[in-house]
């Protein structure tokens, strides 16, 4: 806006946002790559997150990182909501305070509340935002080496600070991991070699009937609008050492959780407390799932 404070962010998303989730079209100035990343609405309508393994590639291709400003600018012209010029502003070295590197970001959350920091199902940092809004004007010169955050004195030294590639799985929120678990599912999701990331979720009490003698695993919002089949019900084949076992994914929360089904699972597998589960899908259409599932024990000395 004209006086240069930040616009209503509610009436820009009614204005230039879809109104459902979808794929976006991302792009930078003067470049011709495009990225495709998912903004998951909320059923509430109370926040928009871009989420997924296309949003951690805009990332990593444009070495975004914590403190670093993007700038959101509707393509106009296109008939389309989902086309966006995106603008970056580095944050200068050292301009934060830290000594230490700073952390790259996985997930952007984008909502009308003030800054603050948020744990994603990814398992990094994630910056919460106001709701974008079309860049305003400024007096502050911005060149290209500034906007792309590459110059020649500074090359070798970011260069260093590059993230590393993303993770081959996606940890459930609320999952714990202790450092000889962690090392073992990222070996075993490398091992896979999927495009898609695995699922990773920690056994609790519901998970194997603990106390309750309620079964069911639940899979977090973003990773189920990313990587799973939309629908209340869907029908999943879990599999494991060439066996099958016919599960319900219900719809739950905005995300999903296996129930219907899940209990012979894990009475099969004597799965219990603390055991890890890593879901990597496999064929997915409208009505069913296969996923293959891959079991790391809490303890060494039980069997596989």
């Amino acid at each position: 806006p004209p006086s240069g404070k930040s616009g209503d962010p509610q009436a820009f998303c009614r204005g230039a946002l879809p109104r459902e989730s979808q794929n976006l079209t991302l792009q930078r100035p003067g470049k011709s790559k495009k990225w495709h990343p998912w903004l998951y609405i909320r059923k509430s309508q109370c926040g928009h997150v871009l989420t997924g393994s296309r949003w951690v590639g805009f990332l990593r291709d444009n070495g975004v990182r914590e403190g670093d400003l993007c700038v959101f600018q509707p393509v106009k012209g296109t008939g389309t909501r989902s086309k966006f010029t995106v603008h970056l502003l580095h944050e200068p070295l050292g301009a934060s305070g830290s000594t230490g590197p700073k952390k790259r970001v996985g997930n952007t959350r984008v909502n009308s509340a003030a800054p603050e920091r948020s744990t994603t199902a990814y398992g990094h940092g994630a910056t919460a935002m106001e709701k974008a809004a079309p860049p305003a004007p400024t007096t502050r010169r911005v060149n290209k080496e500034q906007d792309d955050g590459w110059n020649h004195g500074r090359q070798t030294q970011r260069a260093r600070q590059l993230p590393k590639p993303a993770r081959p799985y996606i940890l459930s929120s609320t999952a714990r991991l202790t450092e000889e678990q962690e090392r073992e599912v990222d070996r075993t999701a490398r091992a896979i070699g999927s495009r898609v990331p695995a699922y990773v979720s920690v056994m609790n009490r519901s998970s194997v009937g603990v106390g309750n003698r309620i079964y069911n695993v639940t899979i977090s919002c973003a990773y189920a609008a990313e990587y799973l089949p939309p629908g209340e019900r869907v029908a999943v084949t879990l599999v494991r050492r060439k066996k099958a076992w016919e599960v319900e994914m219900r719809a739950r929360g905005g995300g999903r959780a296996l129930a219907h089904g899940w209990r012979g699972f894990a009475r099969d597998n004597r799965l219990r407390v603390q055991d890890v589960c890593l879901f990597q899908p496999m064929e997915k259409n409208r009505q069913s799932l296969t996923m293959t599932v891959h079991i790391i024990r809490h303890s060494g000395k039980r069997k596989q």
